[in-house]
């Protein structure tokens, strides 16, 4: 909170999934991600994402965050940096899953399957080594 210059502290773990529509990028966020199945939050994405696109997303549908995951595999992208939502504590970026030689357990060069990774995070509140 930084009126308060306090940190604040949440139960829940609220999931922000960036979504892109023609009209711009929205983050709905899936309230209490913490508590929910992965087919539960599946459902949740697919809905609110068909709501973003539609527009009949509604802004309290995008409040409270506190962490978001965004895609720049969607548009072939590899890795980016992605910026933290004020209020959030972290991001974390997905990329395009793409074949890399990689060296196999006996050392021969093989095809595999990669996807970067970039997670942003306000250092006032995680370690560096952590993160």
């Amino acid at each position: 909170d930084m009126d308060k210059q306090e940190i604040v502290y949440h139960d829940d773990i609220n999931l922000g999934i960036a979504v892109n529509a023609p009209s711009g990028l929205y983050v709905p966020v899936i309230a209490h991600a913490d508590q929910k199945s992965i087919m539960a939050i599946a459902q949740e994405i697919e809905d609110l994402a068909a709501a973003v696109r539609d527009g009949s997303i509604k802004p309290d549908q995008m409040c409270g965050g506190t962490i978001t995951i965004s895609n720049i595999g969607s548009a072939r992208g590899t890795w980016f940096t992605p910026i933290i939502n004020a209020k959030e504590v972290a991001i974390l970026g997905l990329g395009s899953i793409v074949k890399e030689p990689i060296i196999s357990d006996d050392g021969t060069i093989v095809a595999g399957q990669m996807m970067k990774l970039s997670l942003s995070y306000d250092h006032r509140l995680i370690d560096g080594m952590l993160g």
